[in-house]
């Protein structure tokens, strides 16, 4: 039954995400999920958890912040690029990850290197290293903001 969760879930996403209906496209989706679901199901990760389908569906208000996130910190990133003389600071740092599954870990990992200016480089638990162009961004509240928010689609 779970194997089955996860072949819906990755059709619906590709439905969601696709935005095209017609004959073709649609035969091309089923072979790419079909064809996901195969690699999915040869590594052991077939069987969705019921956690993670209920993360899932928490996603859909994570992902408008997100995206001002990314917004927000494109313009930071393109301010410092169009300057005259660029004169950047950048560092890396472990912030702490709350996160209890390695799908979250991973959410609150790939939503930081999303977000221009910063790459996650290593994930362990309860931890993140991250590079940041400017030292600054570990100044504010945005990563410990993001950590909550990522922390929250686990609950």
């Amino acid at each position: 039954m779970r194997k089955f969760t996860t072949l819906i879930v990755l059709t619906a996403s590709w439905l969601a995400w696709s935005g095209h209906y017609d004959g073709l496209l649609l035969s091309f989706g089923a072979a790419s999920v079909l064809c996901v679901f195969y690699l999915l199901n040869r590594i052991g990760l077939a069987a969705l958890d019921p956690r993670s389908a209920k993360t899932f569906l928490k996603m859909v208000p994570y992902l408008p912040w997100l995206l001002r996130e990314i917004i927000k910190s494109n313009i930071d990133v393109a301010k410092i690029i169009w300057q005259p003389k660029i004169s950047i600071d950048p560092a890396v740092r472990e912030i702490p990850a709350t996160q209890e599954t390695a799908l979250g870990l991973v959410t609150f990992a790939n939503s930081v290197t999303l977000t221009p200016g910063t790459l996650s480089i290593n994930a362990t638990p309860g931890s993140l290293t991250v590079h940041a162009l400017e030292a600054a961004a570990f100044d504010g509240e945005g990563f410990s903001e993001m950590d909550r928010r990522v922390t929250g689609l686990e609950n």
